[in-house]
């Protein structure tokens, strides 16, 4: 050890000398000086490896590039400043086969291995190895070298330095993330290891990295540290797409992500002044289903603490965090006039039309699966007909739908004759409620005349089938009503055309069931509404054509 150290001590020697002799101004004393430090880090280079293990020579390699790359940028050599990079280079290989080795090791070790978080080999040589990249790079993000060089030299060295400074950034925050996570491992934290908080917290300190690194972009004119912002949405999309479906949520996740929430959107709208536009209209869109899937899992872990798991209050959880989001984004003041605030001065058809026909699709595609399949089991509550959770979830989506759809025919920014106003949309809004009405007297049915929630036993009974009669009656006799007054022949002969439907349906499966009773009270009160509806909702007159021409006076 003492033999392998000797170059050490060499160099050191060297690096004392020209410390000492820094002072001198002659051009033969400036040389001197500088042929010392060149010998006394070339000993220490060459002694490292010798004396040390590897993930340590790493580090060491790091910051002595750093130190050859400003002592070489001092003195105008070119080869000088490619010697530090070519280091940094160096020093990334051995870095990255020594933890390989070490996380293996660590792996398969019969029993974990207790360490210090933030103070050990892995952080502190991670750390080093972010310093010198990122000081290269901090050093070679502007031109550092003279026009006397000749104009054609000159830019071209610009162009390299400029790369070189993005390049290397991009590996100093890389190392810098490496060793931040290494420390955030169960390995470390053993009593956090079956939880979501260290997740967290990883996802709070790449924050507080990419915050720093916008901060610096926008404070030096720092190019590669602005390229931190970019990775910012892939990075925290995949952890919370990890934390919502694996792992298990308490208070102190939500607190977390929260704070991760805030620092997200602060960096966000720091970042996305720069191009490109179309990567971050994308990230805004995008945006919106984040915030679902943060809410969703918050509600669902509400239920959780509740004991509510085993009821049907989790079932309904993700559909009404759907319907929130949508709820907000059909915010009247949102579609009218000018917005000035962030996002949406920037961003607002990316927002309310584009996110918000993702997530009308969602809360569609969330309410006729919940009315279809949830039972209405809501314990400790009892079941109260359209008093109930999932009654009042598909409702609500339902109508979430109908007042998104409302706001772009109201909103004076969408072209009348783009897609966003196709009337074909509102026939699925009311195919969608027809399902849902029809799915709450099954529930009903279930809970209150003792029908099984199976397919085959709410098919089979007359209870069913003769509740099915009287609602498609009534629902036939609205829509002709609010057509008689609005004036609308075709919303009054969609009515007709459910009104014919329910009979035929009468006639051909209520008369082959059994049960007198029941039978007779639906044809009673089938007739009963048919008469209503003849005497107090007849047809609409149609409309007059309006004249075209003024009429004209003799």
């Amino acid at each position: 050890m003492a033999r392998h150290c000797q170059p050490c001590w060499g160099g050191a020697l060297y690096i004392v000398l020209a410390w000492l002799l820094r002072q001198r101004t002659s051009e033969a004393g400036r040389w001197l000086v500088q042929s010392y430090a060149a010998i006394g880090l070339l000993l220490v280079t060459v002694a490292v490896p010798l004396a040390l293990e590897q993930q340590i020579t790493a580090a060491v390699w790091a910051l002595e590039g750093a130190a050859v790359y400003w002592l070489s940028r001092q003195q105008g050599l070119k080869w000088g400043c490619v010697l530090g990079v070519v280091l940094q280079a160096v020093a990334g290989v051995l870095m990255m086969d020594a933890l390989d080795s070490r996380y293996y090791a660590m792996l398969y070790a019969p029993e974990p291995v207790a360490r210090l978080p933030f103070v050990n080999a892995d952080f502190l040589s991670c750390l080093f190895m972010a310093v010198g990249a990122g000081a290269i790079s901090w050093w070679s993000r502007h031109d550092p070298w003279p026009r006397s060089a000749g104009a054609n030299l000159a830019a071209w060295l610009q162009h390299l330095s400029g790369v070189v400074s993005v390049v290397l950034f991009v590996v100093g925050f890389t190392w810098a993330l490496q060793g931040l996570w290494a420390q955030l491992q169960p390995s470390v934290w053993q009593a956090f290891a079956h939880s979501a908080v260290l997740l967290a917290w990883r996802v709070l300190g790449f924050m507080a990295l990419v915050a720093a690194a916008q901060w610096a972009a926008q404070r030096y004119d720092w190019r590669g540290a602005r390229l931190a912002a970019y990775a910012m949405f892939p990075v925290v999309a995949w952890h919370v797409l990890v934390a919502v479906w694996e792992l298990h949520w308490g208070w102190a996740e939500l607190a977390l992500w929260s704070v991760i929430a805030v620092v997200y959107l602060a960096v966000l709208q720091r970042a996305d002044r720069r191009g490109p536009v179309l990567y971050w209209r994308v990230v805004h869109t995008a945006n919106v289903v984040l915030g679902f899937l943060l809410l969703g899992r918050s509600l669902v872990s509400l239920a959780d603490w509740a004991q509510l798991w085993q009821s049907d209050w989790s079932a309904v959880a993700g559909t009404f965090s759907a319907i929130v989001v949508l709820l907000l984004l059909s915010r009247a003041a949102w579609w009218t006039g000018t917005p000035q605030r962030w996002p949406l001065n920037r961003f607002r058809p990316d927002y309310l039309l584009h996110a918000g026909a993702g997530v009308a699709l969602l809360v569609g595609i969330c309410t006729l699966v919940t009315a279809c399949l949830v039972r209405g089991k809501v314990a400790p509550l009892p079941y109260v007909p359209l008093l109930n959770p999932v009654d009042l979830t598909v409702l609500l989506g339902v109508a979430a739908i109908a007042l998104w759809r409302l706001r772009i025919a109201q909103a004076p920014w969408v072209a009348a004759a783009s897609v966003w106003t196709w009337r074909s949309s509102w026939l699925a809004i009311a195919a969608l409620g027809f399902v849902v009405l029809n799915t709450i007297w099954l529930r009903v049915a279930h809970h209150y005349f003792g029908v099984r929630w199976q397919v085959d036993a709410l098919a089979d009974s007359f209870v069913v089938q003769a509740g099915y009669s009287v609602l498609w009656t009534v629902l036939a006799l609205l829509a002709m009503l609010w057509a008689r007054r609005v004036g609308q022949r075709l919303l009054w002969q969609a009515g007709a055309g459910l009104l014919a439907v329910t009979v035929l349906k009468m006639l051909l499966v209520d008369m082959a069931n059994s049960g007198g009773g029941e039978r007779i009270v639906a044809f009673i009160a089938v007739g009963a509404l048919m008469v209503a509806i003849g005497y107090f909702a007849p047809m609409p007159a149609a409309r007059k054509a309006a004249a075209t021409d003024d009429p004209v006076t003799p």
